[in-house]
């Protein structure tokens, strides 16, 4: 039988084991709240790598088909190179055969230039000895002349002599007349030769520029025939490379599918072991929620009866708008939410937030500052919506700043997450969590919240939050 002093002493043992209970349970959830966070962290690089790996596996994908399709053209490239070269090969023969044709005709211009050449200087030999005929005509015919006029002086005996005269002087008078004639065709002649010289002058000229042309169309031709020789064998290079591409992608895309699956195994693991993580973290909030109920002596007390006391005075708050009718209990209980315009994160407007702007906010602020260690204090719909907070959170938002609005200028938002929608849902006369407080651009601050339930008229609103510093 034990005496008081020693039951005395039994329910001192009790109450420090109680405490080292709570105690041991907290830093037990702070340790896998950590390690929920790592696993989120691990969850987020691996479906990070998933979707690297299906971009990759995508692109591999791709490149095989590129890669067929590139196969496929330069077969078709090297079927119709070969075709051209047969085309051109011909053409060559052609040119050259055709070419061979113009050389000889241009060759034939040009010696026809040269016997035009000849014949014009043999036009002018006639016409000088036409002329010397001519001459020739005018002195017999003066002759001829001079001898009529001895034989009418003579008389009878000079009358043959006179017929000779008068023949010599008709020969002469026709061979000055033929001389005329002549002199006139050979002029005629003369022209016309002329201008052949200068036309067969001219297509000489273009002859020659023909037979240039010709050599240069062949030469051209060959260079063409040997590009189209290289094309052939270079779109031969790009097939055979192609085609070991395509084997080398095709080897390696499994590989892919397998990684992936891999990875998706280790999500998959990860999710569940997250779950487990959730469950141990309720599980420790339990036993500290339980811990404390049975009277352990804690650090955490002090915040949970100033987190009771600061709901008990909201709702009082509350029912006492609705009793003056500053607000309805509609509006009070309305769910709607109104984005407010520009704001990032978005900010809302709920019929309740000017109201609550006007009993609430002296209220959370001295909470806020009760306790060195204390963060933050604020209230939350029973939907995670927080109309107003601390005022070193409720700064105005600034323009194209969102980091810094995260985590200025929390009030007026939606924090629908683990911590907050149990807070806000939990109707315990208080709530303990441990959590990683996001306050934006990857930044997270190990915290306590700590909640109580605001219940107005029996109905249940909310919570008001109190987070502090482990």
């Amino acid at each position: 039988m034990f005496d008081s002093g020693q039951t005395q002493n039994a329910t001192d043992l009790d109450a420090d084991k109680l405490h080292k209970l709570a105690e041991t349970t907290g830093v037990l959830g702070k340790d896998i709240v950590e390690i929920a966070a790592f696993l989120d962290g691990l969850e987020a690089s691996s479906t990070k790598q998933i979707g690297s790996l299906n971009f990759a596996r995508d692109g591999a994908e791709q490149i095989l088909t590129a890669n067929s399709e590139v196969i496929e053209a330069t077969k078709t490239v090297s079927e119709d190179t070969k075709t051209m070269i047969g085309a051109v090969e011909d053409s060559i023969g052609f040119v050259r055969s055709s070419s061979q044709k113009i050389q000889s005709v241009a060759g034939w211009v040009q010696q026809l230039d040269t016997k035009m050449d000849a014949l014009a200087d043999s036009l002018k030999t006639v016409k000088a000895t036409n002329g010397e005929i001519a001459s020739i005509a005018s002195q017999v015919n003066i002759l001829a002349i001079n001898a009529k006029i001895e034989a009418a002086r003579a008389g009878e005996a000079g009358r043959g002599f006179s017929v000779v005269a008068d023949a010599i002087n008709e020969l002469s008078r026709r061979t000055a007349k033929a001389a005329e004639t002549i002199l006139e065709n050979i002029t005629s002649l003369s022209s016309s030769v002329e201008e052949l010289r200068g036309e067969a002058s001219g297509v000489g000229g273009q002859a020659s520029e023909v037979i240039e042309a010709a050599d240069g169309t062949d030469g051209a031709l060959a260079s063409i025939a040997e590009r189209i020789t290289q094309t052939d064998k270079d779109a031969e290079t790009i097939s055979l490379k192609a085609s070991e591409v395509q084997n080398a992608s095709a080897k390696f895309a499994p590989h892919f599918k397998d990684m992936t699956s891999a990875i998706e195994d280790t999500v998959s693991g990860i999710n569940q072991s997250r779950a487990r993580a959730t469950g141990l973290i309720d599980l420790s909030e339990t036993l500290v929620q339980n811990s404390v109920s049975l009277g352990a002596a804690t650090a955490d007390f002090r915040f949970i009866q100033k987190v009771q006391d600061v709901s008990e005075e909201i709702s009082l708050a509350l029912q006492e708008g609705l009793a003056t009718q500053r607000i309805t209990e509609q509006d009070l209980f309305n769910k709607t939410l109104t984005e407010v315009a520009g704001s990032n994160p978005t900010q809302y407007m709920a019929a309740c937030t000017s109201f609550m702007e006007q009993v609430a906010l002296d209220t959370i602020d001295a909470a806020g500052e009760f306790d060195p260690k204390a963060v933050f204090c604020t209230v939350s719909t029973y939907d995670g919506y927080m109309p107003v907070h601390f005022k070193k959170f409720r700064h105005p938002q600034r323009r194209d700043d969102p980091n810094w609005n995260a985590a200025n200028a929390r009030n007026r938002r939606v924090f629908d997450d683990r911590v907050g929608l149990k807070a806000s849902r939990s109707k315990e006369n208080f709530l303990l969590q441990i959590y990683r407080r996001d306050m934006g651009d990857g930044v997270f601050h190990m915290m306590k919240d700590v909640s109580s339930p605001i219940i107005v008229n029996g109905r249940h609103w909310g919570c008001t939050r109190l987070g502090y510093k482990l």
